[in-house]
């Protein structure tokens, strides 16, 4: 299975970036800044958040998987340097 690192650039880097720092001219929010619980994204990639209708959803990834893009979120947020 693939490791959260991977999926996050295979589905989420498109638009967050690799360092996960969005795109603001775009108004692609920080991976980092939603303040968002766990089980929040974990449904916000599967399923979406009206709030958030600008996101694709990804029905197509397992809860497993997106636990691993989710805890992945969580490195890219503890290595930030600014």
């Amino acid at each position: 299975m693939a490791s959260g690192k991977t999926m996050y650039n295979d589905y989420c880097s498109g638009c967050h970036r690799a360092t996960g720092t969005g795109n603001f001219f775009l108004g692609v929010p920080p991976v980092f800044s939603s303040g968002m619980k766990r089980r929040e994204l974990v449904q916000l990639i599967r399923v979406g958040n009206p709030d958030y209708d600008r996101m694709p959803v990804f029905p197509q990834i397992s809860f497993t998987q997106t636990h691993k893009i989710v805890d992945y979120l969580y490195e890219l947020e503890s290595s930030r340097t600014d």
